[in-house]
């Protein structure tokens, strides 16, 4: 598992660097623009649309297939897979119908500051992008069945793929039309769920074309995602509302704040989603077995060295939020107003990586324990949360209350659903939990203000991108001297490479 875990983390930290270039090269040629908007916004329209079900679907396919091998053998298990990539299929082809006949609308439901020339424009990148939707979902139970059979590089490596295809189609767009901008999401996304269709071929899997509606495994999916697909459905609707607000403020607000998310879900995706992604199975199987101790002390183990990880990474990008905008971003049409605001957004962005990381695994240990409906009854809280706050905030922040907003709703839905945990199993390590938040956030306090005093007053400020990278670079060092005298295990288990994931 340690090996499965390295492996995998060297494999997302390639994709999300590349995903960073990709936004590094969009933003050299378009900026923080209408172009650039309208990309950003016709992108997250499938995955919206199509997102909650697809997460939905995803979450519950796992404990549902590992279950029916466990009952039936792997045959049954492969059959009841067939059948939800089938019943997967027919919703997509469903929504991608009425996404192309009610296009326009759809657009000004995200983004109804649109008008004219820029709805023009996300109305025809649209139609190109909502054809993606047939591959997200079906792509998404492939890999989760790799998962599934320990093979966790699959998913990243399709990331890298896609990002490569993309990357290539903003260079593209520059010297031919923009209208490849959209036909790269577009041509990405089945190359992304390809590579995961073929190399599930080559482990025994055939897909059946028959559909059996009456296969009890695609009904117990099906009941269990329900709550799930009302619970992202309620996300997404707080993304929707997110970005139609900032549709309403100036010509790239939704650049800048897509951007700044970028960065932001880099530092998770490299960290807390690969500690998720290995271990939900774990999870999932000390759940199926009623191991109730077992999963308190993984749990507990996982939420610590998100802490470890989390909680310097916070309180460096807050620091540093504008010198890394400039070093990533700062580039051709990309001005220094850009990186203001963009730097701002990140900087509330990041306030929140804690929390977002707390909630990714707590929620992930709830669809283990096959409960559903608690991370949806606590997303409503939080949700409706964000929504109050980005109402209130983005009236006298502009475009950077919105990301205050959601960190702070990110923080109520953490903290019911660490407490919800702990009375659904009895009690959690929550003393370790605290010992270990309370000497990682001294740690990190002392990094934060030495490398403030380093930085900004010295000629490091001064000196570019060269600046940040040694001023990163000291705050890590100084970060690890303290932590290696605070005694947290976590974090020497991590040193001594003896951390147990």
């Amino acid at each position: 598992m340690k090996r499965n875990a390295a492996y995998l983390t060297i494999a997302i930290l390639i994709s999300k660097i590349l995903g960073l270039v990709r936004g590094l090269v969009l933003s050299y040629f378009y900026g923080t623009s209408m172009v650039s908007d309208v990309y950003f916004t016709s992108w997250s329209i499938p995955n919206v649309i199509f997102g909650f079900v697809a997460i939905g679907l995803v979450s519950t396919f796992i404990p549902v297939y590992i279950r029916a091998s466990e009952e039936h053998g792997e045959g049954i298990a492969d059959r009841y897979m067939s059948d939800a990539l089938n019943l997967i299929a027919l919703l997509a082809l469903v929504l991608v119908l009425l996404g192309l006949v009610f296009t326009q609308e759809l657009v000004l439901v995200f983004a109804h500051g649109y008008t004219g020339a820029k709805l023009a424009l996300a109305v025809r990148f649209t139609k190109v992008t909502l054809l993606s939707i047939f591959f997200i979902g079906a792509r998404s139970i492939y890999e989760s069945y790799h998962e599934i059979h320990n093979r966790f590089l699959i998913a990243p490596i399709g990331s890298f793929m896609m990002n490569i295809v993309v990357i290539l189609s903003i260079f593209m767009s520059v010297k031919t039309d923009i209208m490849v901008l959209p036909i790269g999401i577009f041509v990405a996304s089945v190359i992304q769920y390809l590579f995961a269709f073929l190399t599930s071929k080559g482990k025994g899997f055939k897909r059946r074309l028959t559909f059996d509606v009456r296969n009890p495994y695609v009904k117990m999916m099906t009941v269990m995602a329900i709550p799930i697909i009302l619970g992202a459905s309620i996300d997404q609707i707080n993304l929707v509302i997110d970005r139609t607000i900032a549709s309403t403020f100036a010509d790239g607000s939704i650049s800048a704040i897509s951007y700044a998310s970028q960065i932001n879900d880099a530092v998770l995706g490299v960290f807390v989603s690969t500690m998720a992604t290995v271990l939900y199975p774990t999870l999932v199987g000390n759940a199926v077995r009623n191991e109730t101790e077992q999963l308190k002390e993984t749990v507990t183990k996982i939420l610590n060295v998100v802490n470890l990880l989390m909680i310097p990474a916070s309180i460096g990008i807050m620091v540093l939020s504008k010198p890394i905008v400039m070093m990533l971003l700062g580039h051709g049409k990309f001005d220094d107003q850009a990186i203001v605001v963009t730097g701002t957004i990140l900087f509330f962005y990041s306030l929140g990586l804690v929390a977002f990381g707390m909630r990714q695994v707590l929620t992930k240990t709830f669809y283990a324990l096959e409960d559903t409906k608690t991370p949806v009854r606590i997303g409503v809280i939080s949700v409706v949360a964000n929504i109050v706050l980005n109402l209130l905030l983005s009236k006298t922040m502009g475009v950077t209350g919105l990301a205050l907003a959601t960190t702070l709703a990110a923080f109520i839905g953490s903290l019911l659903l660490y407490n919800a945990l702990r009375i659904r199993l009895n009690g959690l390590r929550t003393g370790q939990f605290m010992r270990s938040f309370s000497k990682t956030m001294i740690a990190s306090l002392i990094m934060g203000f030495a490398v403030y005093a380093i930085y900004y007053p010295t000629v490091l400020a001064d000196m570019g991108k060269k600046g940040v990278v040694i001023v990163i670079a000291f705050g890590i060092a100084v970060y690890m001297l303290v932590m290696h005298f605070m005694g947290v295990p976590e974090y020497d288990e991590i040193i001594k490479k003896r951390i147990k994931v």
